[in-house]
């Protein structure tokens, strides 16, 4: 073999591994999904209706459109609380309030919209939320938390490997790159 064929493989050998640790890079997200269907009193799908998803701390919302099943996603939502608003035309506006989306959750909210006037306000909060098709494992640290359990000097980084499907394999000691601990090997006794 000549030395630019060599050359050659190898490169493409690089190129090979740097899309394959990419893919896995892209797996990694942390954002949640709220999705569900909006049908009618009748349980008749509800096509083009509005869907707008507002998240309560940031007062940031975005809006979709009902597709011809009457099911509607609205994917990549920061972890927080939000307030979803139906509206459609002929029907009375539904809203359902402080749904929770976690880390890497499919947060499903069904809505049944009622007859009446779009300016009528019908406000649904008891019914269950569903977590349908989520297989991830994810978790968010509070700032209470962070504040009120017993870490080592505060550091949350103790906390994080705590979190569900997490194996630390590195220095038991380790608090973070802020803490304030002397290493080991340099303690006197």
């Amino acid at each position: 073999m000549n030395i630019r064929t060599i050359l050659q493989s190898r490169i493409v050998l690089i190129w090979a591994i740097l899309l394959l640790s990419a893919t896995g890079i892209l797996a990694q997200e942390f954002r949640g999904t709220i999705t569900g269907t909006v049908a009618d009193p009748n349980g008749a799908v509800a096509v083009g209706a509005t869907v707008v998803v507002k998240n309560k701390g940031t007062n940031l919302s975005t809006t979709v459109t009902t597709n011809g099943e009457g099911s509607y996603t609205v994917p990549f939502l920061v972890p927080g609380v939000y307030d979803v608003t139906v509206t459609a035309s002929g029907f009375k506006t539904t809203s359902r309030e402080n749904v929770e989306v976690g880390v890497s959750d499919r947060v499903t909210v069904d809505m049944t919209l009622q007859i009446g006037a779009s300016a009528e306000i019908n406000v649904s909060a008891g019914e269950e939320l569903l977590d349908r098709g989520n297989v991830s494992v994810g978790t968010s640290v509070s700032q209470r938390q962070v504040a009120e359990l017993p870490l080592a000097e505060g550091a949350p980084y103790t906390l994080a490997t705590q979190a569900p499907g997490v194996v630390y394999t590195g220095d038991p000691n380790f608090q973070g790159p802020t803490a304030r601990t002397v290493p080991p090997a340099t303690r006197s006794i």
